[in-house]
């Protein structure tokens, strides 16, 4: 669908990425492909600070945590090479969008990212003028002296997050969807307590606190904070629909 962010699976290697921006593994549950960087960022300082203060407020309160905070310490050197890492990208995507404002333009019409090779000042989106080529695009005609500007995109900006920032540690709410009924842990299988995890890089998983950062211990295994992106929510009614 020309203009529309879609699902796109590679034959060969099976690589799912968006129509749209290219991200790559796909964009889970994020209806705007603007938004993805915001989640990213998001989560890369989740992980840089505010899991390790939120996880040391529980321990105040829940013995338990204890532990857990010992296990976060122990993975400073490897929690600081996947936060380089994450600016390596960071760095690529702004040289990019650099890259993107020099050369490009935007279709009058979707809005659809276009890069001008050679040619005359005629231009259709999704195709070449005069036929062949043709990639995702909405068909419009348009002169490209004429079309908008393409805008730089950030990719520092962090949404607020609604998590306690002094005091102590707030209750382990459970997420009851439905009188009796409770969102779980797609990997350890129990009743999610305190923040729900949401990975924007699988079509389907919510996660506890422990298995979304590489702390579970449940039977398949558990993702890896290096690896997978969470959305992280605070409130049922902040869940996506």
């Amino acid at each position: 669908k020309p203009g529309k962010q879609q699902l796109v699976e590679c034959p060969a290697c099976k690589i799912r990425f968006c129509s749209l921006c290219r991200r790559k593994p796909y964009h889970w549950r994020i209806f705007d492909c603007a938004d993805t960087s915001a989640v990213d960022n998001a989560w890369h300082d989740w992980l840089r600070s505010g899991r390790d203060d939120y996880v040391a407020r529980l321990a105040m309160v829940y013995p338990e945590f204890l532990n857990v905070l010992g296990e976060l310490n122990s993975k400073k050197a490897e929690q600081a090479k996947m936060l380089a890492e994450a600016e390596a990208r960071k760095k690529e995507f702004l040289e990019m969008e650099e890259w993107k404002v020099q050369n490009c333009k935007c279709c009058p019409k979707c809005r659809r990212v276009i890069n001008k090779i050679d040619g005359c000042d005629s231009m259709v989106c999704g195709r070449n003028y005069h036929g062949g080529d043709v990639q995702n695009g909405c068909g419009t005609s348009f002169k490209w002296t004429a079309a908008p500007a393409y805008q730089r995109q950030a990719a520092d900006h962090v949404p607020s997050v609604d998590k306690p920032t002094a005091g102590p540690a707030p209750q382990l709410v459970m997420w009851e969807y439905q009188p009796g009924s409770y969102l779980r842990c797609a990997m350890c299988k129990r009743g999610i307590e305190g923040p729900l995890f949401l990975c924007i890089d699988c079509p389907a998983c919510c996660a506890c606190l422990l298995c979304a950062n590489g702390l579970g211990s449940a039977a398949g295994g558990q993702h890896q904070p290096d690896s997978h992106v969470f959305s992280i929510y605070w409130k049922l009614e902040d869940l996506p629909t």
